[in-house]
Formats: C-alpha cells, structure tokens, sequence
C-alpha cells in the first residue's frame, strides 16, 4: 500500500525538532507493515486550507500514486471543523483515498459512525482553540489592569522579566530624564533634539531625535509611572503602577511651559511673517532658514517713544549654530526681495514643467493606474494574512506546548505590532485606489497653470500655497556674500 503521510506544525521553528520525532515515529508504522510511503511534511497554521503540501497531497491522491493517509493527529489536517470535513470529503474520498490512518489505527471514510467520531473530535478541536483564545484575551486584559503593559514599552523602561510590569531603563531613563529637565529649562523641542544628537544619542532603533519621538515621550503617563492604555472600544488606566521618572508636578509645568509656546508664538514678532518663511531650507545644513522683518524709518520722539514709517523690509537671516558650541554654518543671509525674484524665475520655469504634467495626465491610462495600485492593496493584504496566520500558528504551537505562555505573548506582542504599520499602510493604499481620478488631476493642474501665469496679482497667501503644491522642497545657498543666493528646488514628479 502506497501511504501518503502528513506532517503539520505551527509556523514557528520550535516546531521543527517536534515534527521530526512524529516523522520518524511515522515512517516507523509504514516500515513495521511494509508500505511504501511519500512525506508530505510543512510548518504551517491549521486554519487554512491554502498549504502547499496539502495540496500537493490532494493532487497526488488524485493522480492515484496515494492509497492512504497517516497523520499523527487528527487536528494535524485542521482544527476546524468546517476544513476538516471539506479535507475528508474532497481532499480524500472525492479523490478515491477512503483509508485515513491516526498513527497505526485506521480510520474508515466511508463509514458514517467513523466520520462522525471524526467530527465530535473536530469540533472539540476547535472548541479548544476558540476556548484558548477567549482565555488568552481575557487573561491579556487582567494583566493590563494590574499594570502589566502588553506591546512595545516606551523609551525610559524596559520589562522586569518576575514581575512582569516595566522599570526604568538604566541608560534610557536618564535620557527622559534629561529631556524633561530641558524642558522645565524652557528648551524647545527642536533644540533638545539637536542636543541630544549631538551628545551621541539615539533612539531605540539608533535614529536621530526628532521632535516627534520627544513629544511622545514627554507626553507620555508612563514615564509619571502610570499605564493608560486601550482595550477595543474601553481604555484602562493603572495610576501609580511602576517607578515614575519625573512627577505630576513637573509633568503640569512643562504642560503648561509648551501650551504657551504654542499659544503665544505666532505674536513673538512684530513684523507680519513672510510668505516664504518656513518654505526655505539652508542647503548646506539643512536647517530651515528664519526670515525677520524691520521698518526702515524710525523717529525717535520728544516723551522717548519710537514713530516707525515705511513698508517693513525683510532679510533671509544667516544660519546660526544649531547646537550650543556647535560650529557655525557658513550660509549667508540676504535680503527678500532677491529671493522673490529667484521664486518668479522658477514660477516661469515651472509654467512649462505643469503643461507636460496636463499633456501626460491626458494622455494617460487611468486603468492601468488603478491596476497598480490595487497590485500594492493585494500585497498588502497578503502581508497581513501572514501576519494572522502567524498568530494563529502561535497558539498552535501554544495548545501542542511547544512554546510558554511567556513566549507566546513576547511573540505575539511584536506580530501585533507589525500587523498595525501594514493596517495602517493598507488604509493608505486602499484610499489612493478611490482617489484615482484623472478628471479631478487635470482640473487641479490646470488651476495651478492658472495661478502661476497670474503670479505677480495674487496674495501673498496664494504665493505661500501655491509653492507648496508644486515644490516638494526649495534649499537656499549664499556661502558668501559677494555671490548672488541660489535656489535649488525638488519638485513633485509621481502626480498619480
């Protein structure tokens, strides 16, 4: 008799050592009774039917090279009911194998009591499973409301492995600490960044600080050593769980020192702001360049005050250094107007570029398009299945007590985690494939010729916008002042 048998284990490569010990005890049978047999052996979740060996296994039985199947178990074929069943009936009997061998005891497909002893078995299977699953969730949530945080720990701790809640990391916590004393300092955000680089600092994943990473971290009710975090649709907190790195007293000061920065920094400057500040970007440093503005006449009056007249006027301001001690860069500042008149030569360039664009846009196959980006929607969501049948291969490997419990959450944890950024990509995709419209382009296109050719009568509003929409960045350079400010800009190719 020709034996088809059937290896499964979860996909993890703890299961390897286990599948190999249910092979030979297998193969041992088949031996032992003078069968012939093919090894159809894969790591893989029980609830799904798309496994490449099981098909294979399908097909062969289907081409009349297996006379019968041998699985360990019989959760191996699945550990759900409804696939189990459709394994047996189409799998198996539809193709013309009626044997299934459990080990060395043989299973009649054919028989309606045997097929029924093989359902209850599936459904307790499956009972199992979803059972497990409940417990596990539930068991996540207690854990969560006794302060155990579930996921990725916050910059400043780390795990404490017996007691399951978070500490302060040795290293990281002095940094959160030396961000919020820079903060109660009255430090912005971009300058503590730009000390912390440059003292050697690094994030967890040994990139540079930037502003987001610090808001995160000084905002966060961990490091006042509380857990605040989501359930579905209930959020938990856990006030006072594990060590605080700075107190509710600090923490509502430097609320309170970033409110009013927020609140108040539009009126630091009495000058109107330029239409092009924050637009500039200093090529050499990459700093964005600050732009001040002055009155050109002022009188000073008999009781000491000050009568100023005339149009502000406005300077691109040299770059300055951005860390204490730093050395300077060595970017030249100018006045505005010369920039502004460098922006209308590009405006007039870019009139051309923006008619290629239309030219293209008509031109094109919006079906095609769509196409793509269905393409990277598909991969995206492939990308989760694995993801999901990774969880799922997880509490196999659970249920078979391959893996602890401590493990299976460790690994759980970080599947999560991935699974959220592909989500969160597939949102994106999935919103580019409904705004595909090459009508709507064309019309924003045509709006953006419109408005150029009428550069030198719209508001400096208009101008500010406008450069947004068509310059992905505009890096300015003067390293010295007898040459003329030049302007390097990257403009928004990939329109679709």
């Amino acid at each position: 008799m020709r034996v088809g048998i059937y290896l499964r284990k979860s996909r993890a490569e703890d299961g390897v050592q286990d599948l190999a010990k249910h092979k030979k005890h297998l193969i041992n049978i088949c031996d032992r009774k003078g069968w012939s047999y093919e090894l159809y052996e894969e790591i893989e979740s029980s609830q799904a039917l798309d496994r490449p060996e099981l098909q294979r296994l399908r097909e062969d039985i289907g081409l009349g090279k297996i006379d019968a199947v041998m699985v360990h178990a019989v959760d191996r074929l699945s550990r759900k009911q409804r696939h189990f069943l459709e394994i047996i009936e189409d799998y198996f009997l539809a193709q013309g194998v009626s044997k299934l061998y459990v080990q060395d005891t043989e299973q009649d497909l054919k028989d309606s009591t045997t097929i029924t002893m093989l359902q209850i078995q599936a459904t307790l299977s499956q009972a199992e499973y979803s059972f497990i699953v409940k417990r596990l969730n539930e068991g996540r949530k207690a854990s969560l409301k006794q302060g155990i945080i579930t996921g990725k720990v916050i910059y400043g701790y780390q795990r404490n492995k017996d007691t399951k809640l978070i500490e302060p990391h040795p290293i990281e916590s002095v940094v959160v600490r030396k961000i919020c004393d820079m903060l109660l300092e009255g430090e912005p955000y971009k300058a503590i960044c730009d000390t912390l680089n440059s003292l050697g600092y690094r994030t967890r994943k040994d990139n540079l600080w930037d502003i987001y990473n610090i808001k995160a971290i000084a905002h966060s009710p961990a490091i006042r050593g509380h857990v605040v975090q989501k359930w579905k649709d209930e959020e938990i907190i856990v006030k006072d769980v594990h060590p605080a790195i700075i107190t509710e007293a600090e923490y509502a000061k430097i609320k309170e020192i970033t409110d009013n920065r927020a609140t108040h920094y539009k009126g630091l400057s009495k000058a109107p702001t330029h239409w092009l500040q924050g637009l500039l970007k200093c090529k050499h440093c990459g700093k964005v360049m600050s732009i001040a503005g002055s009155k050109p006449s002022r009188k000073k009056l008999p009781d000491g005050t000050v009568e100023r007249s005339g149009d502000y006027v406005y300077y691109i301001r040299a770059c300055r250094p951005q860390i204490k001690g730093a050395e300077r860069c060595f970017n030249k500042g100018c006045q505005a107007e010369m920039i502004e008149e460098s922006i209308k030569e590009l405006i007039n360039q870019y009139r051309s570029h923006v008619k290629k664009i239309i030219t293209g846009l008509l031109e094109t196959d919006a079906d095609e398009i769509v196409k793509d980006k269905k393409d990277t929607v598909a991969e995206l969501k492939r990308a989760i299945n694995k993801l999901e049948n990774k969880e799922e291969g997880l509490l196999d490997l659970l249920l078979d007590k391959t893996i602890s419990k401590d493990t299976y959450n460790t690994r759980i944890n970080n599947i999560k985690e991935e699974k959220a950024d592909l989500i969160a990509r597939l949102k994106q995709a999935e919103d580019a494939v409904s705004s595909v419209d090459l009508e709507q382009e064309i019309k924003y296109q045509t709006n953006i010729k419109d408005t150029l050719e009428q550069w030198d009568f719209i508001s400096d509003e208009k101008k500010r916008q406008t450069l947004q929409r068509v310059f992905k960045s505009i890096e300015y350079s003067r390293p010295d002042k007898i040459v003329t400010p030049l302007l390097d800009v990257e403009m928004y190719e990939d329109i679709m």
